[in-house]
């Protein structure tokens, strides 16, 4: 059965940090990841002692992850519907945080990002890729510092509804008579305008020019894109290379893209070899590795629109060992020189400018693929949701962001060290969080205490404070030598209850390893009251109460510092201790020493005598006084 007690965010945290922390230990499956083994002199620390979960607590927690309700999810044939709806709060949110943290520069990359995946949840195929099955993420990243500041799941450009024509099977052609057909698709994350341009030109164009609009709502400037704004670079790959998008996101939001594009690209005015050479040209550009061949290159300017919202485009054609064009709204082809080695030698060929500053800043998001520790433990966490390997994949780009981060401030971090401390404080958080809710959970208790109207009297001053004020302790046999030293003074100080003298050393206590010794405060156990005079039962316990004392007067604060721990409440369990500061307990609270006193009998016959005729006898005593009297009447003659 599921504990839904299990469903705090202290518990989330150590998922998170069983995660991470997976991704740094070898184990071939998740019994031995969270069993401690040892290895002949090596002794690998399971996640059970470090994080503080057992295997069964992950499992049910995993299992009951949910981030949004499954009954309100938007049908498939609704404008509203999302595919990452279940994801959806996770995704808003790292959104937001991003743009909050980091303020893109200059320049910038757009790459896809692929988590493994063979279940039909948004799967992508690319026969080229290391898996080729895969949920495919958009990142947009600073060329510089590789921070992501920007990104969103593909949901693709279609999607499948239910056909709700009645009359599909009376038709002709497979096609009309499918049960589900393909419609147009929106990501969520577009607007109007980015959904028309799907609609009228393509995805490409869209997606082109929404990360445009990102990148300048991201960016910290004054300057509007009418005055002849900042100009931001945004340089791609060939997925990207619609000229029309490269159009709009320079017309609308000043951002120039430079993307590469295939030589066979209809768009394309260069010529190659592979086209028919109707320009006249005797030496254009062709595919060779030839010294006198390789770095020549073509460059070609077209100019699209008119008046105000006229845009440059340079084109060029470059042969480096392949044929390499690319086509940019910023950069132009100005020669530059880069080296290449040819056999032994390295041999300066001639670049074009666009190219050389392409190389340089398009692989910022390739960092993030390549520091991902646990991309390959992905696949132990769900088998069947594939949704939440997506989530963790999430999470995945949270730490890489961080560890970008954390890299400004200390160069030589490495990432084991840092995912390493990362798990540890995750961990302390989660502890953190639990301390935090148990003194919410104790003011809610004091507050909800069976006595409404607490007494501010010294003698019941326990209720007073509440349990928020309240701490429950524990007397602890050995402690360190400094505290040690502390305590000791603490009791040469206070030597009224018991004789002040130091605990000798005992020779079991020599071979400890740990460096702690015996505490000079320590008592031995002693009875909780609750289970005492409460539930008529003997417990012994070392746990305490520090701020109250069960002497017949209560003070108000008692901090004697762990020394008078003979006047101090022992009381064995949450329960008992709750129960002590919310109830009053009459043998307790009342003594019998501080009770009312019965008179004392008279001794002699005559005084009993009357005392039993004036008073209810009890059974024993009626039992004497009738047959005293039965045998009274027997003696008494008739007159």
């Amino acid at each position: 059965m599921f504990d839904p007690n299990l469903i705090t965010a202290a518990n989330y945290l150590r998922v998170i940090a069983t995660v991470i922390m997976r991704g740094l230990v070898l184990a071939k499956n998740d019994q031995t990841f969270f069993q401690t083994e040892t290895r002949g002199s090596y002794t690998r620390t399971g996640a059970k002692d470090v994080i503080g979960l057992t295997l069964y607590e992950y499992q049910q927690l995993v299992r009951y992850l949910h981030l949004a309700r499954t009954d309100k999810r938007p049908s498939s044939d609704s404008v509203e519907h999302d595919k990452c709806y279940y994801l959806r709060p996770i995704i808003k949110l790292l959104q937001r945080a991003f743009s909050r943290w980091f303020v893109p520069g200059k320049n910038n990359g757009v790459d896809e990002a692929g988590v493994p995946s063979r279940s039909k949840f948004l799967r992508c195929f690319n026969k080229d890729k290391p898996h080729k099955y895969y949920i495919e993420l958009l990142m947009g990243c600073d060329s510089v510092s590789r921070f992501c500041w920007y990104f969103f799941v593909n949901e693709s450009a279609q999607k499948v509804i239910l056909n709700s024509n009645r009359r599909r099977e009376e038709r002709r052609g497979r096609r009309a008579r499918r049960k589900f057909i393909k419609v147009n698709h929106y990501q969520p994350e577009f607007n109007g305008a980015e959904r028309e341009l799907q609609d009228k030109i393509g995805v490409t164009t869209a997606q082109m020019v929404h990360f445009a609009r990102k990148l300048r709502e991201t960016a910290e400037d004054d300057v509007s894109v009418e005055d002849g704004g900042i100009i931001y670079r945004v340089f791609v790959d060939r997925r990207w290379d619609s000229l029309a998008g490269i159009v709009e996101a320079r017309r609308k939001h000043a951002v120039s893209y430079t993307a590469t594009v295939m030589s066979t690209h209809r768009f394309h005015v260069i010529e190659s070899s592979k086209k028919k050479n109707t320009s006249g040209l005797k030496d254009f550009v062709k595919k060779s590795k030839l010294r006198t061949k390789r770095g020549k290159y073509r460059a070609a300017t077209t100019t699209v629109g008119s008046n105000d919202e006229e845009v440059t485009l340079v084109e060029l054609l470059w042969n480096d060992s392949s044929l390499v064009g690319c086509v940019s709204a910023d950069l132009g082809s100005e020669q530059h020189m880069v080296d290449r080695r040819m056999g032994r030698w390295k041999v300066p060929i001639a670049c074009p400018k666009m190219m050389h500053v392409r190389d340089k800043h398009f692989r910022a998001v390739d960092q993030h693929d390549q520091i991902r520790l646990s991309k390959w433990g992905f696949q132990f966490l769900c088998k069947k949701k594939a949704w939440l390997k997506l989530f963790f994949a999430l999470i995945e780009v949270l730490l890489v962001n961080i560890y970008i981060v954390a890299l400004q401030g200390n160069r030589g971090l490495a990432q084991d060290d840092f995912r390493w401390a990362l798990v540890l404080q995750l961990v302390a958080k989660a502890k953190e969080l639990e301390e935090e809710d148990e003194i919410a959970e104790r003011t809610r208790s004091s507050r909800r205490r069976a006595d409404s109207t607490p007494s501010t009297d010294h003698s019941h001053s326990r209720f007073c404070g509440g349990l928020q004020h309240h701490h429950h302790d524990t007397i602890h046999e050995y402690v360190s030598a400094e505290q040690a030293e502390i305590n000791q003074a603490i009791v040469d100080r206070n030597p009224g209850h018991r004789k002040s003298k130091k605990l000798t050393w005992r020779d079991r206590d020599r071979g400890r390893k740990n460096g702690k010794v015996r505490n000079p405060m320590y008592t031995s156990l002693s009875n909780c009251l609750v289970c005492k005079f409460v539930h008529n039962k003997v417990q012994q316990t070392a746990r305490y109460c520090r701020e109250c004392s069960w002497q017949s007067r209560w003070p108000k604060v008692i901090r004697a510092k762990g020394y008078q721990l003979r006047l101090h409440p022992r009381l064995c369990s949450r329960q008992c201790f709750e129960y002590f500061h919310t109830y009053r307990i009459p043998d307790l609270d009342n003594p019998p020493s501080t009770r009312r006193k019965r008179q004392r009998r008279p001794r002699n016959a005559r005084s009993r005598r009357e005392a039993t005729e004036s008073t209810t006898p009890s059974s024993r005593v009626r039992g004497r006084t009738t047959r005293r009297r039965l045998d009274v009447d027997a003696r008494t003659p008739e007159v």
